[in-house]
């Protein structure tokens, strides 16, 4: 066993305790064997998709140009998308903030299927892991897994708890670890098999050389092979982060190593000799660290804090000099392999960064569709002029900088809960409202570069401006921007005004206002000026550049002169969905100093019908005014007028049960929204219709307009005016309620709402269903199992009656349940209970009636009761049994009955009563008697 070295920093200080050992145990056998392949669905033709804003686009990777964006914009401004490539030309986005989950068509970028969460409110999204031919849709706020086919998810399958993580399996197949600690495969025939690990709970899995593992919390790495797994190295000293678990490689980029990142420390191990050699002590904070990913020799570990990729050498086990800045200003970003290709790509971002043999590239996602336009700069975390250490220079007094907090669990990769977050409020949610941090106090005297680390402790970006100031030492705060204890989001970038000599900050791209305020703080002046017309309208109201040029050293209180786009181009929007064109051109806005928005005023006016010879005409413009290629000035009463044409369309028949169609509801709004408005609603009815129909499911229900009244299928007019809402089946009926019921009307009325029905047995005084589960009026999936606890036997009031003349007189009694005959000369005494009439419910529990012969006990034909013969002379037996008890449990009598047994009470040697009694217990407590026999169990007199 070899103990790996730990990497120290320059004092000599120990940097952590990580220590990878090699396992050479031959580990646990596995069913399938080691060695499986586990497929990716990484594009091989050198593309990816990535996000752009609220869509879906298609990169060409050899051109490094977008030949592709979906139709259909996924998130709306601000909701994070993550994307998963699948076998079959297809993409899967799922939208972060409502969980809704869209497969879009690699080919056309289309929508093809929907999966809308079940529940209001979505705490965790689910995630996609491709694995084999095929992939799966992981429920993280449920308990179960999807598998899909072409992009369509199946019937889920139920798993054992609350998934916690997820990576692909072999022949296709997914592990899944719950939250309670349970791992399992869940193989493509739907079958759940457990795989047997220790100290699986809280773990993180992950891919390695086509293998999966998984990363438990006290360092054991664990090769997962089928139903088992074999422990192949221990991390020691991998200490969990804040949420309990380890960070680790991400699927989304894995090569031949098992990645582990703790306390700042990056290991390397090597699955197939467990060995790691020198551990790595990264230059970041590692609470601000997402899951690495390992690409052509190189690990790459993002740094969020920073927008970078810190890039460490597998070979030597060294920190490379360079990082890579990605571009963009969201918390955080994606980092993946596709296409033989390294991507990191933020979502609002207009550029990204692609790795490949040939060096580092610049991809240009274009304007529009919700990007933010503020990556052509990267954000700085500090001025040109500044040191590129963080340390301030010798003799500089401390300052009362924050420390670093302990690492948070990066949620990227394929398999984990969520989009990479730099501090998510929960364990793996989607989009949530954002954490707010107050901006500290900086005293006299801390140096710019000091507060900006600590800026970076609280989660917060760092813009340093210089501004000249003769009272203060160079180099040091004057004051920050939001000021000292205002309360911001996480992520955003807070100004540090520095003493220094005053240079223009680079505005490019931001809004005039923007500009104007970072040059405020400068201590300089700003002017405005309109600059020449926007060539693309996306590039309207955004600054072109400074007189003086950026980064120039000026004099105090200079003016510095601010251009920008404040006119475009007309498009030419001829052939174009009249309420789309609108729709682009009021995005656009113009900010500038001390006003309010400038905004583009857009109408559209019916015009003259479509040609009949093109009725997909209708809704297009065919006039506009201004003409496209003209010159736009926003604002001052200036509109633009686009006239459309109009037509009469047939309304096509899109349900599945009176019009036949075949395709889901997605499809039908597609093919809908053509001609009409047409949107898919919330609501969904059961696919049920005297039982269940899954294979309804996702298919048309009914067709509404917008009142929620019958829209029937004929000719209507083209265009806004005609609104048609789709309505689908869903998988989630109402359990009704049929407590009270009998119990084969209850089945019947269960069974017809969609559900499968079982009845089990449950004794109870009414013969009847007496309870259910789930309840009546809860909400759960068709063919979903109802028990029904029913009782098919009804009781009757069993009395006890008292002799009132003769031999016996007042002290014999008997048993006669109610609507039987009672003997001549018996009076009643009450009731002791109830019981099933004789014969009915349980032939070894009868209430035998025994009487003596002659006067052997005392009394002429004296009676007692027993479940056998009586020894002596009172062992003849009648022929009337007084009816059926309950049988007991051991000593306790069950479903709400009680004990009733025989007691005797001996007068002389010659004489003896008998009575019937009733108890909690099975002893008797009844003073001055004999406990003679238990009877068994009835339910109390009511």
């Amino acid at each position: 066993m070899r103990l790996a070295r730990v990497r120290t920093r320059r004092s000599g200080r120990a940097a952590g305790v990580l220590v990878t050992v090699a396992a050479v145990s031959a580990g646990l056998a596995a069913s399938l064997g080691a060695g499986y392949t586990v497929a990716h669905a990484a594009l091989q033709d050198g593309s990816a998709y990535v996000t752009k804003g609220s869509t879906v686009s298609h990169v060409n990777g050899e051109s490094r140009t977008l030949d592709a964006t979906s139709r259909a914009a996924l998130a709306t401004s601000g909701e994070a998308l993550r994307v998963r490539a699948v076998p079959g030309d297809k993409v899967v986005a799922v939208n972060q903030k409502t969980g809704v989950v869209t497969t879009v068509d690699g080919g056309t970028m289309t929508p093809t299927a929907t999966v809308r969460p079940k529940r209001a409110t979505v705490t965790e999204p689910s995630d996609v892991v491709s694995s084999g031919k095929g992939a799966w849709l992981v429920d993280y706020d449920g308990s179960a897994v999807r598998p899909l086919e072409q992009g369509v998810a199946r019937a889920p399958v139920a798993v054992a708890g609350r998934p916690d993580d997820a990576a692909p399996g072999p022949a296709g197949s997914l592990f899944v670890l719950t939250r309670e600690g349970t791992l399992v495969r869940v193989d493509r025939d739907r079958s759940v098999h457990r795989v047997d690990v220790d100290n699986a709970r809280n773990g993180s899995l992950t891919v390695a050389g086509s293998q999966a593992y998984l990363v438990t919390t006290v360092g054991d790495v664990v090769a997962l092979d089928g139903t088992s797994g074999r422990r192949v190295a221990a991390v020691q000293g991998a200490a969990p982060g804040s949420d309990g678990h380890v960070l680790v490689g991400s699927s989304q980029g894995s090569g031949e190593h098992v990645l582990v990142v703790s306390s700042r420390l990056l290991a390397i191990v090597d699955p197939r000799t467990g060995g790691v050699g020198d551990l790595v002590t990264l230059p970041t904070a590692d609470h601000r660290l997402g899951r690495p990913v390992e690409y052509r020799g190189k690990v790459y570990v993002p740094d969020y804090a920073a927008h970078k990729l810190v890039v460490v050498d597998v070979a030597t086990k060294r920190v490379e000099r360079t990082q890579l800045t990605v571009p963009g200003t969201q918390p955080t970003f994606d980092l993946f392999v596709a296409g033989g290709k390294l991507w990191a790509n933020d979502q609002y971002a207009q550029r990204l960064v692609q790795l490949d043999d040939t060096g580092q590239h610049r991809v240009d996602k274009g304007p529009g569709n919700g990007v933010q336009d503020d990556t052509r700069k990267p954000p700085p975390t500090r001025s040109p002029q500044s040191p590129t250490s963080t340390t301030p220079p010798a003799g500089t007094p401390p300052s009362r900088s924050g420390g670093s907090s302990s690492p948070t669990r990066d949620r990227g990769g394929e398999g984990r809960r969520g989009k990479d977050r730099t501090n998510p409020p929960s364990r793996g949610g989607g989009s949530t409202a954002p954490r707010y941090v107050q901006v500290p106090h900086f005293p006299d005297g801390v140096y710019r570069d000091v507060a900006c680390s600590q800026l970076a402790d609280l989660g917060l970006r760092c813009s340093a401006v210089s501004r000249e100031v003769t009272v203060k030492d160079s180099d040091t705060v004057v004051e920050t921007s939001p000021r000292a204890g205002a309360k911001v989001a996480e992520g955003s970038t807070v100004t540090v005004i520095y003493v220094g000599k005053p240079a223009v900050p680079d505005v490019a791209n931001d809004t005039p206002a923007d500009a104007c305020h970072a040059i405020e703080l400068a201590g300089l002046r700003c002017r405005t000026t309109a600059d020449t017309p926007a060539e693309q309208i996306e590039d309207f109201g955004a600054v072109t550049g400074t007189d003086p040029p950026s980064g120039q050293q000026v004099a105090t209180n200079s003016t510095v002169a601010v251009r920008y786009r404040g006119s475009f181009r007309m498009p030419d929007f001829s052939g174009t969905k009249g309420t789309k064109a609108c729709d682009r051109l009021r995005e656009l806005s113009l900010q500038l100093p001390d006003r309010q928005p400038v905004t583009v005023e857009c109408t559209t006016k019916d015009g003259d019908p479509a040609p009949k010879s093109e009725p997909d005409a209708a809704n297009e413009v065919y006039e506009q005014k201004p003409a496209g290629n003209a010159t736009f000035t926003p604002g001052s009463g200036h509109r633009v007028s686009l006239t459309v044409h109009t037509a009469d369309a047939d309304l096509a028949d899109y349900t599945l049960r009176r019009g036949g169609y075949p395709n889901d509801a997605q499809t039908a709004v597609e093919e809908c929204a053509q001609r009409f408005r047409c949107v898919l609603s919330d609501q969904r009815v059961p696919a049920v219709d005297g039982g269940a129909h899954p294979d309804w499911v996702g298919k048309v229900a009914a067709m509404q307009d917008g009142n929620g009244n019958d829209r029937q299928p004929g000719r209507y007019q083209v265009g806004d005016a005609t609104t048609v809402v789709i309505v689908a089946y869903g998988d989630q009926a109402q359990v009704p309620n049929v407590v009270g019921q009998q119990p084969s009307q209850g089945c019947q009325a269960v069974q017809s709402a969609g559900f499968e029905c079982r009845l089990e047995y449950q004794p109870n005084r009414v013969a009847q269903v007496n309870g259910q589960s789930p309840q009546g009026g809860a909400t759960a999936g068709i063919n979903t199992t109802v028990t029904l606890y029913q009782s098919d036997k009804p009781t009757v009031v069993l009395n006890k009656y008292h002799r009132t003349t003769g031999s016996g007189t007042g002290v014999v009694r008997i048993l006669v349940a109610e609507g039987d005959p009672v003997p001549p000369n018996y009076a009643l005494d009450g009731p002791v209970g109830s019981v099933y009439r004789a014969g009915s419910y349980s032939p070894d529990w009868p209430l035998k009636e025994f009487t003596n012969t002659g006067t052997c006990s005392g009394y002429q034909n004296n009676i007692l009761y027993s479940h056998g013969a009586p020894a002596g002379c009172m062992s003849q037996a009648n022929t009337r049994n007084a009816g059926d008890v309950l049988p007991p449990d051991g000593d306790t009598c069950s479903w709400g009955t009680v004990w009733l047994f025989r007691i005797s009470n001996k007068i002389d040697n010659d004489t003896i009563q008998f009575d019937i009694v009733r108890g909690t217990t099975k002893k008797s407590d009844v003073p001055g008697t004999s406990y003679d026999e238990p009877l068994g169990c009835v339910y109390p007199p009511q």
